[in-house]
């Protein structure tokens, strides 16, 4: 009867302590956060951004883009869309940051979502190109996006440049 008990006690000890593991799984992507990073994949496009090129000039960030909102909360902003890293910051904080290189000819210029609007038939999103530098000038891309499942698909598209 003994042993019956040791082996009970045994038995109940091992399944106690047996190394459980946590399955740790990613929190669910919000469709703001998949709207924004299938934008900034488009923005920093030179196919579909004018003078995408501008975005990429180099800065003491190296090859990180500065990039803010107008209307939307910083903590929303990807830091990361594909390969690209991005270096989400205050408007102000970005003047400060790139003014402050204006001895430079080469000024990276740096990324504003600039309108975020979301309907029932989808999303529009504006992002802005902008220099620091007066007459610096930069570009505006404007997307609709439709979502389709769990995924979104560009609907249209308007690209300009501004002076």
């Amino acid at each position: 009867m003994s042993s019956l008990k040791f082996i009970m006690l045994l038995l109940l000890l091992s399944l106690l302590c047996c190394d459980t593991k946590l399955t740790i799984t990613d929190k669910p992507v919000s469709d703001t956060t998949k709207v924004l990073t299938t934008t900034l994949k488009q923005v920093i496009s030179v196919e579909f951004m004018p003078s995408a090129s501008a975005l990429r000039r180099p800065s003491k960030f190296g090859d990180t883009i500065l990039l803010t909102a107008d209307f939307l909360p910083l903590e929303l902003l990807p830091t990361k869309s594909g390969v690209q890293i991005f270096k989400v910051l205050p408007k102000q904080t970005i003047y400060r940051i790139l003014t402050g290189e204006s001895y430079r000819k080469d000024v990276p210029n740096y990324l504003c979502i600039s309108q975020f609007e979301k309907s029932d038939t989808g999303y529009y999103i504006q992002a802005q190109n902008l220099s620091v530098l007066p007459f610096g000038g930069g570009s505006s891309l404007g997307l609709y996006l439709k979502k389709v499942g769990d995924s979104l698909e560009i609907v249209d598209k308007s690209s300009s440049s501004i002076n």
